[in-house]
């Protein structure tokens, strides 16, 4: 094998780690191409492959006819004559094959062969990328930070790229080239240019995966997060639960001294995480996702299915929350609808 395909094979074969069969096969498919290119689309190729030594052998395949005067095609048919010089005992119907020096192609054909194999690897690699993100779609991943701009972040992944769209961001957050980042795999799109990989840093399951990965008790199973609200870049609320009565769910995601839930605040570039027991009883769940403010009362309009919460007056603007930020989390984490608050009044 001349020209250096040899040599492409086992590199890519070697670094790649690509079947060689397969590049064998594809070698055979842009040879075939080659001859039909030199030859004429009529041209009849048969390739020879020693995967032992590598040798790929191309050859134009022709019928033998009796004479000159049945020749419609040169490419295609050899008289009987010119067959005997080779083997005498050829017949006419039988078929001739005609070995093709590399050498007869240029180095322009033997280019694009190597061409076909190269963007062959990149077919097979994105493949493999393809399916092994498609499965990991709800996951959270770590890379590495190649550049940002107005549009988002480029993450390298190691074998695989992704991006981090602006709109699925923190707000606030900068990246440099090289800084690690975590991120959660919202989808992965087969386009044309290769696959996909949609990342979010805004996302409120990416919330729920790191105290997953941070509390030993939610990946056992043991405590359960209920619901996930989330402000991106301000704050969020988890309601969680122990489906064992020995075990405190919201001390389990606090840590000793916080240090479970300050990792996840710092993964978080400082966003503020409330972690709430999620309780069966309305208004008990609604007077816990409120806090910090602390609720005195509660008028509970069955028919509407709306409440009204009762607090004190220094309280009204913690319920609330700057720019209502506390009470809107409170609402998506409960699915209460809360349509207003009341100062507490003596005797009420």
């Amino acid at each position: 094998m001349n020209f250096g395909i040899k040599e492409t094979l086992n590199l890519l074969t070697r670094e790649r780690r690509v079947d060689k069969a397969l590049l064998f096969e594809t070698l055979e498919s842009a040879l075939t191409s080659a001859v039909k290119k030199k030859y004429g689309n009529n041209a009849v190729v048969a390739v020879e492959i020693d995967e032992d030594n590598g040798q790929l052998r191309p050859f134009l395949v022709k019928t033998v006819v009796q004479d000159e005067n049945e020749i419609e095609d040169p490419v295609c048919q050899i008289t009987l004559e010119e067959a005997h010089l080779d083997d005498p005992n050829l017949a006419i119907g039988d078929e001739v094959r005609e070995l093709l020096p590399f050498s007869d192609f240029g180095r322009n054909a033997i280019a694009l062969a190597k061409q076909v194999l190269v963007q062959r690897v990149r077919e097979v690699e994105r493949g493999k990328v393809f399916d092994e993100f498609r499965d990991r779609v709800g996951e959270v991943v770590t890379g590495t930070v190649q550049q940002q701009d107005k549009s988002g972040v480029l993450v390298s992944l190691g074998k695989a790229e992704a991006f981090l769209p602006r709109k699925e961001s923190i707000r606030r957050e900068r990246w440099h080239q090289g800084l690690p980042i975590k991120a959660y795999v919202v989808e992965v799109l087969d386009v044309t240019k290769g696959p996909q990989i949609i990342l979010s840093r805004s996302h409120p399951a990416l919330v729920e995966k790191l105290f997953e990965s941070e509390v030993p008790e939610i990946y056992d199973g043991i405590v359960e997060i209920r619901g996930v609200a989330r402000d991106a870049g301000g704050r969020s609320k988890i309601a969680v639960q122990s489906k064992d009565e020995r075990v405190d769910a919201v001390g389990a995601c606090v840590g000793m001294k916080g240090s479970r839930v300050q990792a996840v605040v710092k993964e978080l570039s400082g966003e503020r995480v409330d972690i709430v027991p999620w309780n069966e009883d309305p208004q008990q769940f609604v007077t816990k996702a409120l806090s910090p403010a602390r609720v005195q009362n509660m008028r509970v309009d069955r028919e509407r299915r709306t409440m009204t919460v009762v607090v004190e007056d220094d309280q009204l603007s913690l319920a609330i929350g700057r720019e209502g930020q506390n009470v809107r989390l409170a609402v998506r984490l409960t699915g209460r609808r809360l349509i207003g608050f009341r100062p507490e009044i003596a005797g009420d």
